[in-house]
């Protein structure tokens, strides 16, 4: 027996979803030019669908909806990590997130090809695109070869 506006059971498309983000910037909730959510290394693009007017818990809700069969993979009510493009532009170098490794001092390095069987740890500074990738906009130079797949066997050679 159930009692009368009691829930039974939700029909959810797992291939559909709706996405919440936070943001603690008005102003970056005002410059969304595109969005996006990483599931498994798989880049899902997101439409914004748009924000609240009024503030809970000091941040500002964004609204986004997201199409895709890497969607089936995510549970409804599970924390994600949404990535929103702005409007404004970074002049990099576009490398694979996957490719970014801690050095023993703690620093963002990625591994560049020098030679055959030589790969060098390099510094940079990198900013971030979406869920799959990044801009290094400091210590690569045009026409280095980035380690992009097994960086992380790299990194542990010391």
């Amino acid at each position: 027996m159930v009692g009368a506006g009691e829930l039974i059971f939700e029909v959810i498309d797992p291939t559909r979803l709706r996405v919440e983000a936070l943001v603690y910037d008005p102003q970056q909730a005002a410059d969304v030019a595109g969005a996006s959510l990483a599931v498994g290394g798989e880049r899902v693009p997101l439409t914004f669908v748009g924000s609240a007017r009024s503030l809970r818990e000091q941040a500002l809700p964004m609204l986004f909806q997201g199409e895709g069969e890497a969607l089936a993979r995510l549970a409804v009510g599970q924390a994600v990590r949404v990535f929103v493009q702005s409007a404004s532009r970074v002049s990099g170098i576009r490398v694979p997130a996957a490719s970014l490794m801690k050095n023993a001092a703690n620093q963002n390095v990625v591994w560049v090809k020098t030679a055959p069987e030589r790969f060098e740890p390099r510094v940079v500074v990198f900013a971030v695109l979406d869920g799959a990738s990044v801009a290094v906009t400091a210590g690569l130079q045009a026409g280095e070869r980035v380690v992009t797949q097994a960086a992380g066997l790299l990194n542990q050679i010391r």
